[in-house]
Parts: structure tokens; sequence; C-alpha cells
């Protein structure tokens, strides 16, 4: 046990929870069609797979200013949840474009995933009180 909560301080581990795991995936899964989306629209090779990790990178970047839930920076609710469409939209547009068909699909879906799941936590973040495996989840909202 101690072993798995290596690293973590007590109180502060995010609890994904059912719906923080839909979300997690969702924002995976808009990730990887960014990385494809990117590399597709130069055809592929070197060149598309250096672009698509630079694509990567700054989007990950981007994320962790202000959409990830504890950055000092983050945007509110429904602007967040607005980007997170428009960003899929885009993104889907891109493989779309580029006869990806079903990942530009599955990356709308997760847009739409996400933007609902940010919209109906709000500003609200799931943690573990108590830590060492043995807390309890609540939720807590950062303004107070």
């Amino acid at each position: 046990m101690a072993s798995r909560d290596r690293g973590r301080s007590a109180g502060t581990a995010v609890a994904l929870g059912a719906g923080g795991l839909l979300v997690f995936l969702a924002e995976v899964a808009m990730f990887a069609g960014l990385y494809l989306a990117a590399r597709a629209s130069l055809g592929g090779g070197a060149s598309g797979v250096a672009v698509g990790i630079a694509a990567l990178a700054v989007g990950i970047a981007a994320w962790g200013l202000w959409m990830a839930p504890t950055s000092s920076r983050r945007i509110p609710a429904v602007p967040r949840a607005v980007a997170a469409a428009v960003a899929g939209a885009v993104i889907a547009g891109v493989l779309l474009v580029n006869d990806r068909t079903w990942f530009a699909a599955a990356v709308a879906a997760a847009a739409l995933v996400y933007a609902t799941g940010t919209l109906v936590a709000g500003e609200r973040v799931p943690v573990i009180v108590g830590g060492g495996g043995g807390g309890r989840d609540e939720t807590r909202d950062p303004a107070a």
C-alpha cells in the first residue's frame, strides 16, 4: 500500500471517479487526435511526425496552463467547455479533411464528453481527503 501512495501528499491526490475518468479519457483522445491531425496535415513522414509532436507539446502546455484542475490560471467552466468543443471541432475537421473519418468521429465525441463533463462538474475538483489510501472522496470549490 505504501508504494502505491508514494509521491502523494495527504489530502491533495486527485480522485477520478467514473465521471472524472471519462473526462480524462476524452482528454487523451483529443490529444491523440491533435497529434494525428497535425501529422496527417503534412502527409506523414518524418516532417509530419515532427509537426505532430510539436503540436502535441503546444496542446499539452496550453492545457496545463488554462485547463488543468490544479492550474492557478484555470479558466472558468463555461469558457473551458466552449474552448474544448471548438478545439475538438477543429481537430475533427482536420482529421475529416485528411480522410480519417473514424478518428474524426472519436475526437468529436470526446470533445462533447469533455465539454459536458466540464459543465456538470463546474468548478468543483474531486480530492481524496486523508491520503494514505483510506481517505474519503469529497469535492471542493477552489474559490472557497
